[in-house]
């Protein structure tokens, strides 16, 4: 992997003595801080693999106005040469996958911007692309490709663009890097972000799939859903699935404060309703005593107050346009509080309210 850093220059101090003699010693620098940098997933329903390929990380100090910012530190995620390709739903819940690990840089406030090869070409799994459920490859294309504050990688060419941005600092406000260890995640929420635009040969992310956040500021929440619960909810949410010929998809929704289930909306609610945080999907898994027992989990969650809304319609909630229940969505059971601590795992069980 290689780091280009920019040249931190030393300053010599003369030391003046009585006996007219002088000695010279460096001013020592600055304590560094070490960057790190990982990418974890929220998952979505219809591909195998969402698969992004990773170019730059850029890091650019920041000053009053984008003119007054400094040079950029530039790190290449290659790996000997070659596009760091990392399929995100092999890293979902607190799973993260490390693309910058422990650089050294001066402490202070920064942009953060992050730089991926787009793919506008079907059947082609070079750089970036989505494997969907039936195998059928597809490109993936980040959709904005503008600089970063300003800087844009030597090799953005051609009519493609073929270099989609990513700029992390959230509501453009930068991050700060302190002395000592600073380890970020990038979250991506694939439910929310991944659109498919009529006639092409790609799948677009949007910007808002993703979102910064500091891991060592950060909890988790994890749980089981009962089974009966389960059962239940696919049960009775089969009307609302019918208006669609839609499968239960069993997901769990994050809201951020105390609410029950008649404000909690989809992803795409406009008020008075409130739009989840993130969404988990529900899987199957196989414990130690090889009993099937279905869990969730959410990542990389600030501090605070949340509300759980579970559902068995997640399917047909799509991120681009508002559905109710009359187009099949709906919250079926809600639980809160839960709270969240950081540096600590939230436990929390989908019981039966029925």
């Amino acid at each position: 992997m290689n780091t280009k850093f920019v040249a931190v220059g030393s300053a010599l101090v003369l030391l003046a003595g009585c006996n007219d003699s002088s000695d010279s010693a460096p001013t020592p620098e600055p304590t560094m801080g070490m960057f790190s940098l990982a990418v974890s997933d929220a998952p979505v329903d219809d591909a195998k693999k969402v698969v992004v390929a990773f170019d730059e990380v850029v890091l650019i100090p920041t000053g009053d106005t984008e003119a007054s910012m400094g040079e950029p530190i530039v790190f290449n995620t290659s790996e000997d040469g070659e596009l760091r390709q990392i399929d995100l739903m092999q890293y979902q819940g607190s799973n993260a996958e490390t693309i910058i690990s422990e650089r050294e840089v001066v402490p202070g406030t920064y942009a953060l911007c992050m730089y991926v090869k787009n793919n506008y070409q079907g059947n082609d799994d070079s750089t970036s692309y989505v494997e969907q459920t039936d195998g059928a490859v597809t490109g993936l294309v980040v959709g904005n490709q503008g600089a970063c504050y300003g800087y844009k990688p030597d090799n953005k060419q051609g009519p493609n663009k073929e270099q989609g941005t990513l700029v992390l600092a959230k509501n453009s406000q930068p991050i700060e890097i302190m002395t000592g260890y600073n380890s970020f995640v990038v979250e991506f929420d694939l439910r929310k972000g991944l659109t498919d635009p009529k006639g092409q040969d790609h799948i677009k992310m949007q910007r808002n799939a993703i979102e910064l956040i500091n891991a060592s500021d950060s909890g988790h929440i994890s749980g089981e859903v009962d089974f009966t619960q389960y059962q239940a909810c696919e049960a009775d949410s089969a009307p609302w699935n019918a208006i669609t010929d839609a499968p239960a998809v069993h997901a769990v929704y994050l809201y951020a404060g105390e609410m029950d289930r008649t404000t909690m909306g989809d992803m795409a609610a406009p008020e008075p309703f409130n739009d989840p945080v993130a969404v988990a999907n529900v899987r199957m898994q196989e414990n130690q005593a090889d009993e099937v027992v279905y869990n969730y989990e959410f990542g990389f969650i600030g501090p605070g107050t949340y509300s759980l809304g579970y559902t068995c319609t997640a399917y047909n909630d799509d991120p681009e346009t508002h559905q109710t229940s009359e187009d099949g969505f709906l919250i079926y059971q809600h639980y809160v509080p839960v709270d969240v601590v950081a540096g600590e795992r939230t436990k929390f069980n989908i019981t039966p309210i029925l």
